[in-house]
């Protein structure tokens, strides 16, 4: 994946924060790449914003457990994951 794609990746995990592990830029920036990366894995099988939300909660209970992300904020953070992805893969 392009680094500026993983970057913009990053931008949007951390503003949502939906675990509470990012501090700032400085300290720990790639704090969401484990979840970024499985995402990555999985993208080729998402075709719809219902898929983003149901991969993005199992990421996050696989990371650490279920219920601990609250889905409300999880599907704020698919939407805005989802519309980056069909923006990029639009640009090609």
């Amino acid at each position: 994946m392009d680094i500026t794609v993983r970057n913009r990746l990053r931008d949007i995990f951390n503003k949502h924060d939906v675990a509470g592990i990012y501090f700032d830029k400085e300290t720990n920036y790639d704090e969401y790449d484990p979840e970024i990366n499985q995402l990555i894995f999985v993208l080729n099988k998402i075709n719809n914003l219902s898929q983003m939300q149901t991969a993005l909660l199992k990421i996050f209970e696989n990371m650490f457990w279920k219920g601990f992300v609250k889905k409300k904020y999880s599907d704020n953070l698919a939407k805005e994951l989802y519309g980056l992805l069909r923006e990029d893969y639009i640009a090609r």
